[in-house]
């Protein structure tokens, strides 16, 4: 192991070097050149899932929850077993279907069919951070995919990636929900001002013995929860706020009922306020993340021996709005979106950057900032071609979909500057940040260090080390109880 040292993994979904590139060109990608600059930086192929053969589906069989499972864990989709963003039950096998299974609604009624979406229990393999664990170091991790339920994992904080929205098991320990918890932080505050009602987060333990004042908390936490409070609540604050802010775009808050889905002004306003939703996702993990590094470097605490950060904005935007950054993929796009939603995308990644920015602040001279995505993106040309802009109503509004070639970009100690890698894959990043945090690669890792990226004199320091294997995922008994009672289901 090497002391006084950490690791940034920086997960950027869907990045892209064929967007980057051109705004680093222009100089509006500040930290992502900077950290080009003083580091390596690759292609980072990614991997068809092997029961996702569909060339035109919008992941292209690139599934986001199976790439990132393999870049966290190392392993393979057939080791790790997360195969899809659901799984399917059904009620005469013990053990779920690891993929969704895309039966027509009446067969699922007559099997009792019904899909689960994967929670961080259902993953086989173990993730990075329990590696880590394994050597009782410090980790952090928050918004990383399919990390809900938190449980917990020895020496590890983690904010899921439910934190924004969910109401239970969004944290590890649990008492970081008072602090990084939509639940705690906003719900009272939403509950006073668009409901006029005081809410207490902590209700059930309050009013534990007054009956009638736990189901009148509960009626305003279910109002809080419904999906069209929830949209009416953001549209008109949050995510108004956030698309001006990062697009320069006021829309309408009845645009539904002002246009026609025929009309392109609809589409302008619902791919927006779709994607002000992920931004003010990341927005809030991003506040997480620094509030949390900068507790610790104000009680003169060590950064974290590895942290994992997680931002989906750079994905969900080029599946929502390539078509107006390359139209000319496309025919009979709009121009007048064009015009005002051409710089959307590039909006978005200069979001990510400054993000990125962000966490540059929190590291010091001992950590290794590595920033990865699981694929890349690009004109989804079928898809954007239907006059109305809905195209596959799977995939309503889409524009883009999924391409092989995503991102890794490393800078830190012993890491060669300003160096073009050859192409390396999604099975690499793993065995990097085990290797430069000076851990082994386990025996059942297929990924390879790539050291071309390392200095010599490194490599001599740290030679790369393997062995048998870090041993079987082992789960808390309490949070698998806890799934099994419905207290941590959906």
């Amino acid at each position: 192991q090497r002391d006084g040292h950490e690791v940034f993994l920086i997960g950027l979904d869907g990045a892209t070097f064929d967007v980057i590139d051109k705004l680093i060109a222009k100089g509006e990608l500040p930290n992502l050149a900077r950290l080009m600059e003083r580091g390596s930086h690759a292609t980072l192929m990614s991997e068809m899932a092997p029961n996702m053969p569909f060339a035109n589906s919008a992941s292209q069989g690139m599934r986001t929850p199976v790439i990132w499972e393999t870049i966290i864990s190392g392993t393979r989709p057939r080791d790790h077993k997360v195969w899809d963003f659901y799984q399917t039950k059904l009620p005469f096998l013990d053990e779920p279907i690891p993929f969704r299974l895309p039966f027509p609604s009446f067969v699922a009624g007559l099997l009792g069919a019904t899909d689960k979406p994967i929670y961080s229990t259902d993953a086989k393999e173990r993730r990075a951070w329990e590696l880590f664990s394994s050597f009782n170091d410090d980790s952090l991790v928050v918004g990383w995919v399919d990390t809900w339920p938190a449980f917990d994992t020895n020496h590890c904080s983690i904010v899921s990636d439910r934190a924004h929205y969910d109401v239970r098991a969004t944290t590890w320990p649990e008492d970081l929900e008072l602090q990084h918890s939509w639940y705690y932080r906003d719900f009272a505050a939403v509950a006073k001002e668009k409901l006029g009602k005081v809410f207490d987060p902590n209700f059930q333990e309050t009013f534990a013995e007054e009956p009638d004042a736990l189901v009148a908390q509960q009626e305003i936490l279910d109002a809080i929860m419904a999906e069209e409070f929830q949209a009416e609540c953001y549209r008109e604050g949050l995510y108004r706020e956030t698309a001006k802010e990062v697009f320069g775009f006021e829309f309408l808050p009845n645009y539904e009922e002002e246009f026609e889905k025929t009309d392109a002004r609809y589409w302008e306003h619902h791919l927006i306020a779709s994607q002000s939703s992920d931004l003010a996702r990341d927005n809030f993990f991003a506040d997480v993340a620094v509030e949390m590094l900068r507790e610790r470097k104000e009680m003169q605490q060590e950064l974290p021996d590895l942290s994992c950060f997680y931002f989906p904005s750079t994905d969900t935007a080029q599946h929502r709005l390539w078509k107006y950054y390359e139209p000319e993929a496309f025919q009979g796009v709009d121009a007048g979106v064009v015009e005002r939603l051409g710089d959307a995308i590039p909006s978005v990644y200069r979001n990510a950057d400054r993000i990125v920015g962000q966490l540059l602040e929190m590291a010091d001279d001992n950590t290794t900032i590595i920033v990865v995505s699981d694929h890349g993106g690009g004109a989804w040309a079928e898809q954007g071609n239907a006059p109305s802009g809905s195209g596959d109503v799977a995939h309503e509004g889409y524009s883009g979909n999924h391409r092989p070639n995503g991102v890794l970009i490393v800078a830190g100690p012993g890491i060669k500057q300003g160096f073009q890698a050859d192409v390396s894959d999604i099975y690499d990043v793993l065995p990097l940040v085990l290797h430069v945090s000076g851990l082994p690669i386990a025996g059942n890792m297929p990924g390879e260090v790539p050291v071309s990226m390392l200095e010599d004199d490194f490599l001599k320091s740290y030679p790369v080390r393997h062995f048998e294997g870090y041993g079987a995922r082992v789960l808390p008994e309490g949070i698998l109880a806890k799934l099994r009672s419905g207290g941590g289901g959906d």
